[in-house]
């Protein structure tokens, strides 16, 4: 990728990005050989057809479909994803482990164009404590250019996070950002009572969400039901909306949104009740195996904007795993394999009554989660058109979408003018619109400069 005269492209400088294709998620409409000039890591300006600023270094995506970068709504940045349950973990790892995999599936996330993360469950404060050691190598390679090993080791938690450091002192550029909630609110026993969250009364969730918050968290996340932990059951409610809205209340004052886990139809009323930005999972369940949509419900979370995200990957990915043969020994048979299709077709009907309704639904991956791995975002995206959505709803939904339900639109989202240059591209040299989700990222960019180059792309 060269500008002017041939000379090799400065990405700390402003230059010109020229798109065969641009997604503007404001107008919800893809245009055609549109161009954006990149300065100090923002938008600084835009247009279509061709650019009057010919002096500037050219970065030429015109063969490509160019868009927000994609933000994932729902991950555990902390798990693996490698098919086991994270109680295989809790308490038999250190903060060095946690933070070499929270490192290593933001890497996995930018090769799907990703550049930002919502991280919606995590142990105790250690999430928001990387991620504010992840900020400061962004900070110094964008501005000081000092090396980010050394820039973590400096800080207060130095010795858990140098396994962390190993990957991130050889990218000399930014990592995915994150957004971050910390450890959920459960009651003792709870789904996800092993990340340090539990609270039992309102004073303990008041005490919880408090800590949380002053470690960081931009999102308030409560655990409303039962979940896959081994001994919760996701038809088992856990809070009601009077014990909730207090949370809510001050989560808003403070300038959080929140968000909560519900499947039970009951976890949902209390979630709608309380004044929940967002419902996680949504299932609608009513007793094992069962769920009943309940309209009334559906017509308030449309009338009040309610965001839901649907998350069919961990699901898919263990019905995959079983059909292809894999961890074949593990599996209890065609009876529970047939039980897993039943409640994935389930879900998958449930939001396409969401999205039929009005809800507004986003796209998330629970990657971390079992089987579920950050490098499958656009199986997600894929995997949630089957409700319904379009190609551009679905690039809308992993875009201005999920900035607009987390609270941060004016910073993410869009390639507005003044927004931050964070974006993805794919190759797209055939007429738009695609009858499909494209299979694979060739960049992702965070503040102007490449986070991921595929193998197929032009060198820069």
């Amino acid at each position: 990728m060269t500008g002017t005269g041939g000379v090799p492209l400065d990405w700390s400088k402003p230059y010109l990005l020229r798109a065969g294709w641009l997604y503007d998620p404001v107008a919800r409409e893809v245009v055609a050989n549109a161009w954006l000039v990149i300065e100090k890591g923002n938008v600084a300006q835009r247009g279509l057809g061709e650019s009057a600023d010919i002096g500037l270094p050219v970065f030429d995506l015109s063969r490509h479909l160019v868009t927000p970068g994609l933000i994932d709504s729902h991950c555990h940045l902390m798990l693996p994803g490698d098919g086991l349950a994270p109680e295989s973990y809790i308490g038999a790892t250190d903060a060095t482990f946690f933070a070499a995999v929270a490192t290593a599936n933001l890497l996995k996330a930018a090769t799907c164009g990703v550049t930002a993360v919502c991280d919606l469950g995590s142990p105790t404060t250690l999430l928001l404590d990387l991620k504010a050691h992840l900020e400061q190598p962004t900070r110094a390679v964008t501005a000081q250019g000092a090396s980010p090993r050394d820039l973590i080791e400096q800080q207060r938690l130095g010795i858990h996070y140098q396994a962390a450091s190993a990957f991130v002192s050889s990218l000399r550029a930014p990592l995915p950002r994150v957004l971050a909630a910390g450890a959920p609110i459960t009651p003792t026993a709870g789904h996800m009572d092993y990340f340090g969250g539990t609270a039992d009364t309102p004073d303990q969730m008041l005490r919880v969400a408090r800590r949380q918050r002053a470690s960081g968290a931009e999102i308030l996340k409560v655990v409303g039901n039962g979940g896959g932990t081994r001994y919760s059951r996701p038809w088992v409610p856990y809070y009601g909306a009077a014990e909730l809205e207090p949370l809510v209340q001050e989560a808003h004052a403070y300038g959080q949104v929140a968000t909560i886990h519900a499947n039970h139809v009951s976890a949902i009323e209390a979630a709608i009740e309380s004044g929940f930005d967002g419902i996680e999972h949504c299932s609608f369940m009513v007793g094992p195996g069962s769920t009943v949509v309940d309209l009334r419900l559906v017509q308030l979370m449309a009338e009040r904007g309610v965001w839901v995200t649907p998350t069919f990957l961990p699901q898919h990915r263990t019905i995959e795993l079983a059909l292809s043969g894999e961890h074949a020994s593990s599996l209890p048979g065609a009876k529970w394999l047939d039980e897993r299709v039943r409640y994935h077709e389930a879900a998958v009907d449930v939001a396409a009554s969401l999205w039929r309704a009005g809800v507004p639904l986003l796209v998330g991956t629970d990657a971390g989660w079992r089987a579920a791995g950050f490098d499958s975002f656009l199986v997600a995206m894929e995997l949630l058109g089957k409700a319904g959505l379009s190609f551009e709803e679905l690039l809308y939904a992993s875009t201005l979408g999920v900035a607009r339900a987390r609270g941060v639109a004016g910073r993410m989202g869009s390639l507005a003018i003044g927004s931050a240059a964070d974006l993805a591209a794919f190759a797209w040299d055939r007429p738009y619109p695609p009858n499909e989700v494209p299979k694979a990222a060739e960049w992702s960019l965070v503040g102007g400069r490449p986070i991921y180059r595929s193998r197929t792309a032009p060198a820069p």
